[in-house]
């Protein structure tokens, strides 16, 4: 087209006041087609022809305000440009005032406006209009219920027209159930079909589908190969659930580098969830030299954004004093955090269920000790503390064959409860005849590692001499041991030692 052409057409009739050409060189001046650009001049043709009525040019205008587009910005009028318009019944002025309240575009977003906008659009089979009503009736304004049937219909038409967004939608939908009928091979298509329109994030969706199916259909390769296009394109929930792989080592060799690679350009694509893994292979020195300082950063910043795993991983650093100062107050408060969120640990859950069973940084709770401690039996920390419950029988009733299996557990990673429980069984002889020389053994390395009740406990056998020879010299050591700790009957037996 010969826009210098078309120009010098439409001035005369322009300047004679034409309504039509004023606005279609106001176009030429606004693109600088055929003339050199003239804001000036465009916003002049465009707002007289805008006044006699021109439908294009108050659009236009609407736009040029609202982007700052040859105009100053202003927001307000170009949404009073576009209404003006929208009252006459023009769909396209009703579907670009509903994507401004959609999405918030210069304005206080605002989906009940949104909706009444998108009404019409929608109803014409305008496929942007759909999706986004669809989003809507999805997800309504507080106080309303969501509409699933119209939501999937206008989803299936903005689907047909081939609008990615809609089509993975549909897929989650599907592969959910509720909104529409569970079916993952639904879901499946329609993943796929995004895909093939380059829709990257369906791809990720369709990894996960693959990864966490049953054997029958689980497909490792081809989840893989969905991520990979998924990073290749910048998506960052590709790149994190790619690096929740190799981090845990499932489906792929661990690779602590290739996680760090993977979480570090997550977390630059805006995947939160990344705070907290990198803050674990941080303060682990996993992927990269440690780095506690840094690790703690994002390990903080992971709890304010209220991740569960985070607050358990923390709560056990601070339970623990592991590389910072002991804290059992928020220790206490992370880890309850954690098991509210079904996110804790197996050690989380031990030290919870210790903290709850001394009131130590919290109230004093035999229920929630137990049921911590129980649920965590494997953990040494656990298993130490069950021994002594089993044993002691103030909590539940007396079982030595209970109290000598996690006692037993306790000695295998060197706790000295555990040696304790053990000591006290073979010199009482609660699990057959008493063994004083194996009660003495075991009693000695719990009594060598502070354990107060162990160090009264061989004082007494040295003094004493049943089943062992007597020893003054160990019995007077291990009692002034136990004594000093505080041990009344310690203090008593002492003094007979010494009156000896």
């Amino acid at each position: 087209m010969n826009y210098a052409r078309a120009a010098s057409f439409l001035e005369a009739p322009a300047k004679a006041g034409d309504r039509e050409s004023l606005a279609m060189l106001g176009v030429l001046h606004h693109e600088g087609n055929g003339v050199p650009r003239d804001d000036g001049a465009a916003l002049d043709m465009l707002t007289r022809a805008a006044a006699m009525g021109d439908t294009a040019s108050r659009i236009l205008l609407g736009k040029m305000h609202l982007r700052g587009d040859g105009v100053a910005q202003d927001a307000a009028r170009g949404v009073e440009w576009l209404k003006q318009v929208a009252a006459d019944g023009n769909v396209y002025a009703h579907s670009l005032l509903g994507e401004i309240y959609f999405t918030g575009d210069g304005v206080n977003r605002n989906w009940s406006i949104a909706r009444e906008y998108l009404l019409l659009p929608a109803r014409e089979n305008n496929p942007e209009a759909c999706y986004m009503l669809a989003r809507i009736l999805l997800d309504p304004p507080a106080g309303e219920s969501p509409k699933y049937a119209a939501a999937v219909d206008n989803l299936e038409k903005a689907a047909k027209a081939g609008i990615p967004d809609a089509l993975r939608l549909l897929g989650e939908l599907h592969l959910q159930g509720g909104a529409a009928s569970r079916n993952i091979n639904t879901a499946i298509k329609y993943f796929t079909e995004a895909v093939a329109l380059g829709d990257a994030r369906a791809g990720t969706r369709l990894a996960a589908i693959y990864l966490e199916a049953d054997q029958k259909t689980k497909n490792v390769e081809k989840a893989l190969e969905y991520l990979e296009r998924g990073r290749q394109a910048g998506d960052a929930e590709a790149q994190y659930r790619l690096g929740e792989l190799y981090f845990h080592g499932v489906d792929v060799p661990r690779d602590d580098a290739e996680a760090m690679r993977c979480f570090t350009a997550a977390l630059d694509g805006g995947e939160e969830g990344a705070f907290y893994y990198l803050g674990v292979l941080l303060c682990e020195g996993r992927g990269a030299p440690a780095d506690f300082r840094k690790g703690m950063e994002y390990l903080s910043k992971a709890v304010e954004k209220h991740n569960p795993h985070a607050m358990d991983f923390l709560g056990r650093m601070l339970a623990t004093g592991d590389h910072m100062e002991k804290d059992t107050r928020r220790a206490a408060t992370l880890l309850s955090r954690a098991k509210a969120e079904n996110a804790s640990s197996p050690l989380g859950l031990a030290l919870l269920g210790r903290l709850a069973f001394f009131g130590d940084g919290m109230e004093q709770s035999n229920a929630l000790a137990m049921e911590c401690l129980e649920s965590a039996d494997t953990v040494p920390l656990a298993a130490e503390l069950l021994a002594k419950i089993h044993y002691d029988g103030e909590i539940l009733l007396e079982n030595f064959h209970k109290a000598m299996q996690y006692a037993e557990r306790a000695m295998d990673s060197n706790l000295i409860l555990g040696y304790l429980v053990a000591g006290k069984i073979h010199l009482n002889g609660q699990l057959g005849s008493p063994d004083i020389p194996k009660a003495l053994a075991l009693l000695r390395v719990a009594a060598d590692g502070g354990e107060t009740e162990a160090q009264f406990l061989v004082g007494r056998l040295y003094m004493e001499g049943k089943g062992i020879p007597s020893d003054t010299a160990l019995a007077d050591r291990y009692l002034t041991m136990a004594a000093e700790r505080g041990h009344p009957e310690a203090k008593k037996l002492r003094g007979r030692l010494v009156v000896r």
